[in-house]
């Protein structure tokens, strides 16, 4: 397509402005094409366009690929949950979401995102503003992730109320958050910090809990 050729004529090009040229999703699914593996674009305006969620799930594929884009602008580009979701999944939770991009939107969120997913892609898109690498966007990421899903709270290297089921997400977290030594010495340790944020349903959770410490001694 012509956007693709013009991308790639201009190598060092790093903003594009599409905004309100009655752009539909044929269009942007070619330009997220064009954008996975590029390394100099870092803005993107498709403001006032007609993407719909084919072309939101296109560009929500490529950010998994993409870490260079730090501006994508779709306002009021008719996007229903699908393609608020597939936003959403783009740069969520674990180490293949995108954690360079930082907005969707350059006025107000709500043309853009709905309420099931707004408070997910805030704490992600500010996890990656605010973070000085990747590790420490994943970190954050995952942080949020423990709390929302499982009622874990991290603090340093404790870990409030957590179950049996969580442990194969703090073992993540923590394999990306500290050294192979500091990781041993972690789960060597394990029972001594943990502190149960509240009272297991019943005993046999306990000993499953129990249990699968005992398996991680190591």
């Amino acid at each position: 397509t012509r956007i693709g050729e013009t991308i790639e004529s201009m190598p060092m090009i790093n903003r594009l402005e599409f905004r309100g040229c009655s752009l539909g999703p044929s269009t942007a699914i070619s330009l997220a094409e064009n954008i996975i593996g590029n390394k100099t674009l870092d803005h993107i305006d498709l403001s006032d366009n007609t993407i719909g969620d084919d072309g939101a799930i296109a560009f929500a594929n490529a950010l998994h690929k993409n870490n260079t884009l730090k501006e994508l602008i779709l306002d009021n580009n008719t996007l229903s949950l699908i393609g608020q979701r597939a936003l959403r999944n783009s740069i969520y939770d674990d180490e293949d979401s995108n954690h360079t991009i930082q907005t969707f939107f350059a006025a107000r969120p709500t043309t853009v995102l709905g309420r099931a997913v707004m408070n997910d892609c805030f704490h992600s898109l500010a996890a990656n503003l605010r973070s000085r690498s990747k590790k420490e966007a994943i970190t954050k990421k995952i942080h949020r992730y423990l709390k929302k899903k499982y009622g874990v709270k991290l603090r340093h290297q404790s870990v409030l109320g957590m179950r049996n089921e969580v442990m194969p997400h703090l073992l993540g977290f923590v394999s990306m958050r500290c050294d192979v030594e500091t990781m041993r010495d972690i789960i060597r340790h394990m029972p001594h910090l943990l502190e149960m944020g509240g009272k297991l349903d019943k005993k046999n959770d306990a000993d499953e809990l129990n249990e699968q410490l005992d398996l991680l001694k190591i």
